[in-house]
């Protein structure tokens, strides 16, 4: 999935729907990765953090939907220009750093 940069502020995209960034979707996603997949997805940060803030709720609701513990099976990251978060499937045993 690939969206493209929107950089306006006065929020003139907000009201677009993205399908692929629903708890479904993820949900769906989820379902579908092999033992030890990732869910990958990164957003362009914004002001303010709306998308950055909706990619993380969004993962943990779908985590926790697919009874995972998302303090557990994911992972926040942000960068200069985004924002990525990460879901493990749990399946694999887990590593503690």
């Amino acid at each position: 999935m690939t969206s493209p940069y929107r950089p306006v502020t006065s929020g003139a995209y907000s009201l677009i729907e993205d399908y692929d960034l629903t708890v479904e979707a993820f949900g769906d996603d989820l379902a579908r990765l092999k033992e030890g997949g990732l869910l990958v997805v990164t957003r362009w940060l914004q002001w303010p953090p709306s998308e950055s803030l909706r990619l993380l709720a969004l993962a943990v609701q779908a985590a926790e939907r697919a009874r995972l513990d998302p303090a557990r099976s994911i992972i926040a990251l942000r960068g200069y220009n985004t924002a990525t978060v990460i879901v493990s499937a749990g399946r694999s045993p887990t590593r503690n750093f």
